[in-house]
């Protein structure tokens, strides 16, 4: 469905897979994609943006007036991809993303655009800063080194070169989520009211006997149900396939109020958002329980 939707946007569309593909999945892909490439399961998705962008040639990829790199780490399009390419169209610069993520690391606060979905210009894809970017691009073996060496250095590295960015939706609006993964904690307000295209796997996972994000998920599945084309099927079954649901045991009251209390008397802002989310999460999961056990009922 996905690669269906973005054929009709991209001339080309080149499929690497990091590890194995069986014949099933070959037919399923054919029809829409240009090419297909196979290779070891390694570097995470930047090892495998390095692979495609090594075949094509640097040379070869600076004739494109766009190339986009996406994995495929969420669901969607929810909604119509044509408002979020003729609004970025419209934007003027060398390279753009679907919004910024707050970080610190090493001592300095910036924020960098995700790397499952960027699109890179003329521009950008003819300089030398290009090139030199991914001919220096270290360590990725990792989901952690991944972020620290691809994602969180590439906007500054861009910055530093004097290349424009620019992004769909604009994070500040959310600036008070900031210390937490403002585009998951919002997932459901970017969707319902700014009609975002997609939604992250990850609002969806199943950690630590709760799903992670309890409060989204409760208000996207029955919108994206009764308010969107979107076919719920496609979540559905990739949740089934890919989370555990036994639950095997309960939340006691006890860390729900140390959650509260350490909330209210952490020093660090961080922590206590963290701890406050914690609480909040926690106080969904007897709403979840029943739900959860009856995943039929909850997934239909």
């Amino acid at each position: 469905y996905q690669l269906k939707s973005f054929r009709e946007f991209f001339d080309e569309i080149c499929f690497v897979v990091n590890g194995e593909i069986n014949e099933i999945g070959r037919k399923k892909i054919a029809p829409y994609i240009n090419k297909l490439l196979i290779r070891e399961n390694k570097d995470m998705d930047a090892g495998a943006y390095k692979h495609a962008i090594l075949h094509y040639g640097y040379a070869n990829l600076s004739t494109y007036e766009e190339v986009l790199c996406t994995n495929f780490t969420y669901f969607g399009p929810i909604f119509p991809l044509s408002k979020l390419f003729k609004k970025m169209a419209s934007k003027k610069c060398d390279w753009w993303g679907l919004y910024k993520i707050y970080e610190k690391n090493n001592g300095r606060s910036y924020r960098h655009i995700p790397s499952f979905f960027v699109v890179y210009r003329k521009s950008i894809l003819s300089s030398k800063q290009f090139k030199d970017y991914w001919e220096t691009l270290s360590d990725t073996s990792t989901y952690e080194l991944s972020v620290l060496n691809h994602e969180q250095r590439q906007t500054p590295y861009y910055d530093k070169c004097g290349f424009k960015n620019e992004v769909f939706i604009e994070d500040f609006p959310y600036k008070k989520y900031w210390p937490l993964h403002w585009n998951l904690c919002c997932a459901d307000e970017l969707l319902i009211k700014e009609h975002f295209p997609f939604i992250k796997r990850r609002n969806f996972f199943f950690e630590y006997q709760r799903f992670a994000y309890p409060n989204v998920i409760e208000k996207v599945i029955p919108f994206i149900k009764n308010y969107t084309n979107y076919d719920f099927t496609y979540i559905k079954d990739n949740l089934e396939r890919t989370i555990d649901y036994r639950i095997t045991k309960k939340i006691s009251k006890f860390k729900l109020l140390r959650y509260f209390i350490l909330s209210l008397i952490s020093a660090s802002f961080k922590k206590r958002m963290e701890y406050k989310y914690k609480f909040y999460s926690y106080t969904h999961y007897e709403k979840l329980l029943h739900l959860l056990e009856q995943k039929n009922k909850f997934l239909k």
